[in-house]
């Protein structure tokens, strides 16, 4: 804890965006303005993706390292990429979302009580396990 009060000056502040270039615009503002930094984290695909084009766009492969929130044949394809800039992203997994709700509506049609509240595991895609990225493709 006292390290942050010491250095949040030194840190970048969180950049909200929505589309890949917004996120790119974002990314290299932070990058330039922060080279320290050699880790970069988005909440949504757009910023993810955006992080991935502004690493590229200024040859900072290899020295910065992207992770994100979602999935899409787009960043399935990045964490394939032989660049190695995105590592990682957790995914939504609207399959068993939307199969979770269509039984729970089930249930109280039929008059059964289900919970108010449902955590549903979210999917991990990386580097480390190729194979899980080629298989989400391939049911894409």
């Amino acid at each position: 804890m006292e390290w942050h009060k010491k250095h949040d000056k030194d840190l970048p502040v969180e950049k909200k965006v929505s589309t890949a270039l917004l996120g790119a615009d974002k990314a290299e503002s932070i990058l330039q303005s922060n080279p320290k930094i050699n880790i970069l984290w988005a909440e949504n695909e757009g910023g993810t993706v955006g992080e991935v084009i502004a690493t590229r766009t200024m040859n900072m492969a290899n020295k910065v390292f992207v992770f994100g929130t979602d999935i899409s044949t787009q960043l399935a394809d990045f964490l394939l990429d032989k660049d190695n800039v995105l590592q990682a992203v957790t995914g939504q997994s609207p399959r068993l979302m939307g199969s979770l709700s269509i039984n729970a509506a089930v249930a109280v049609i039929n008059g059964k009580k289900v919970d108010s509240y449902g955590v549903v595991p979210n999917a991990f895609f990386s580097r480390a396990d190729l194979g899980a990225v080629q298989k989400y493709k391939a049911e894409q």
